[in-house]
């Protein structure tokens, strides 16, 4: 039973809960449940994917980290920067919205999955410690720009090229000005306005909710298909069924190099995502998180997308952080909030048919703009010049050369700076130890 229990840490907390922490878990698991609906459907858009996609990898996966995860409250799903790197993997290899690029998808989650739990196997868990504060937020800043900008085509109603290099993406929307389609600007920018501006009047409605199901109901009422805006369409009723058709194609995936980096980078920024968000809850808390766990639990979840025909999901941020507000404190929040996807995509997708895109593009952009950091590097420049170096190295082989390139700048950087200051420490202590 010992070995059972620590290989499924978050059982403990759920054979310990009491009713009152189930009200809290009921409440916060409804609440987040609000946010990842839309959201899911939204970074399922940016990876270039169906909606009903983002809402799968919002099903399986989640029970799969309940059971498997050392954080009670992480909440696991589509995200941003996955969403777009799973995009820029699978973009060079097959048509985009084609089948081919579908199964791609789901392979790339069976891909990253196996990837998550070889590094588990091998302790890669320890070496988070090498990746350093100013490569996250160097990262992240720039992946946030890039993600905002890759939206601009949706909020602006024009269809431009895919770029990994953000000056390219803002050059080509510049000069196709004269092509934006006005209504679809304004309906985005309302949306916009909704979403980040309600959480500032109130907490307790939810700002996603409203701002989705308001664009749906004016999009139904004025039949703004009809006037050029593009909507969301049919999405698939029906729970999906598990197949292994994902993980048939391994085998042939597994040779392409672009398969493979690709694979290798949504894992390890997936990782670095969980440590940073359930390390900053759970030391709220007063518990720890284990990055052994966190890479077997991960790899799970990506297993259990690939099951489901979704594809790759991380620990999300913004969910997280509102999972913990609302009052999580176990995993059976995240097990409410599985359940309310499954009733949604059992019997209540047909609703979604006239959502604005816009409305998603504009979800995607306010929940993206929080995480540009431009203070920790401005502290820096007079505090710490190493740490502005890795962050400006990071940021801007992020912003113009692609993610992918980016991530491993910024793994470079950071381990090099780490090793230098180690040699400098090993220097310094030297002469009072003759």
């Amino acid at each position: 039973m010992n070995d059972i229990v620590s290989k499924l840490p978050n059982l403990t907390s759920l054979m310990k809960m009491s009713p009152h922490e189930w009200r809290h878990d009921l409440s916060a698991g409804l609440t987040t449940a609000t946010l990842l609906i839309p959201q899911s459907m939204a970074y399922a858009m940016l990876a270039g994917l169906p909606p009903q996609m983002g809402l799968y990898a919002s099903t399986l996966p989640i029970l799969a980290y309940a059971l498997l995860g050392s954080s009670r409250t992480l909440s696991v799903g589509p995200v941003a920067m996955d969403s777009l790197l799973t995009a820029a993997t699978l973009a060079p290899l097959f048509a985009a919205g084609s089948a081919s690029y579908l199964a791609g998808a789901s392979a790339l989650a069976a891909l990253v999955g196996l990837s998550l739990v070889l590094m588990s196997v091998l302790k890669v868990g320890r070496l988070v410690k090498y990746i350093s504060e100013a490569m996250m937020s160097g990262f992240t800043s720039a992946a946030a720009i890039i993600i905002a900008l890759s939206q601009l085509k949706h909020l602006i109603g024009v269809d431009l090229e895919r770029s990994s290099a953000a000056h390219k993406v803002l050059i080509q929307a510049l000069s196709r000005v004269d092509e934006l389609h006005v209504a679809t600007l304004l309906i985005g920018l309302a949306s916009l306005a909704i979403f980040k501006g309600l959480p500032k009047l109130t907490r307790v409605i939810p700002a996603g909710l409203v701002g989705v199901v308001s664009m749906i109901i004016l999009s139904a009422m004025f039949d703004w298909s009809a006037h050029g805006v593009a909507t969301v369409g049919e999405v698939p009723q029906g729970i999906p069924t598990p197949s292994l058709s994902a993980f048939i194609q391994l085998p042939e995936l597994m040779m392409n190099p672009q398969m493979i980096t690709g694979a290798l980078s949504v894992a390890l920024l997936a990782f670095m995502e969980a440590i940073a968000i359930g390390r900053a809850v759970a030391s709220q808390h007063g518990y720890t998180i284990k990055p052994g766990q966190e890479l077997l639990a991960l790899g799970g979840s990506n297993l259990a997308a690939a099951l489901v025909g979704a594809y790759p999901v991380a620990g999300g941020f913004s969910r997280t952080a509102v999972n913990d507000r609302a009052g999580a404190r176990t995993p059976l929040a995240s097990l409410v909030t599985m359940a309310m996807i499954l009733l949604v995509v059992w019997r209540f997708t047909p609703a979604l048919y006239t959502l604005p895109k816009t409305t998603l593009a504009a979800m995607i952009i306010g929940a993206v703009l929080s995480l540009i950091d431009l203070k920790a590097p401005v502290r820096w420049l007079k505090d710490d010049p190493a740490k502005l170096m890795i962050w400006s190295g990071t940021f801007f082989a992020t912003l113009s050369l692609g993610l992918q390139v980016g991530i491993i700048t910024g793994i470079v950087l950071s381990v090099v700076f780490k090793l230098k200051q180690a040699t400098s420490s090993v220097v310094a202590s030297e002469p009072s130890q003759v």
